[in-house]
């Protein structure tokens, strides 16, 4: 609850206040090296529909788009970004990354958006990821993207 500092949680993760920044991901107790957190979901769109901040380019179609014979149309048809801007119960969206390399990077986003940790994760310690290229996009062309290194 808020009154408790928590924002959300869901299993293993919560979001509440970050040093960071703002919100982040924290862990409700020990998480194993090499364990699967989810994937990124949200609404597969084109890099002209982004609609916030909240998107991430993938490179390989996720399960959950490979599994919906919809989606798997609009992947084929160029769609390959995810905004989880409808998405506010999305507990990674609010994962930071570290700022000058502090604190560590303990999460690692694969190709399809799959976030997984590096490392044994401690009871109540923020989860750290690098966004990569998945997420540090550079367009050819301008785009709505706000971190659009175009």
């Amino acid at each position: 609850t808020r009154a408790s500092g928590i924002y959300m949680s869901c299993g293993m993760l919560e979001v509440r206040s970050s040093a960071v920044h703002g919100l982040g991901v924290f862990a409700v107790k020990r998480i194993p090296e090499n364990t699967s957190l989810g994937f990124y979901t949200g609404e597969l769109c084109a890099e002209e529909h982004i609609r916030s901040d909240y998107a991430m380019h993938l490179t390989d179609p996720p399960p959950w788009i490979k599994e919906n014979p919809r989606l798997m149309r609009q992947w084929k048809r160029g769609f390959r970004v995810v905004d989880a801007y409808l998405k506010p119960t999305m507990i990674l969206r609010y994962m930071n990354g570290p700022k000058d390399g502090h604190p560590p990077q303990t999460v690692r986003i694969t190709q399809q958006g799959e976030y997984v940790t590096m490392c044994d994760i401690p009871k109540r310690a923020e989860l750290m990821t690098f966004f990569g290229e998945a997420f540090w996009k550079v367009c050819s062309e301008p785009c709505m993207h706000q971190f659009c290194k175009h």
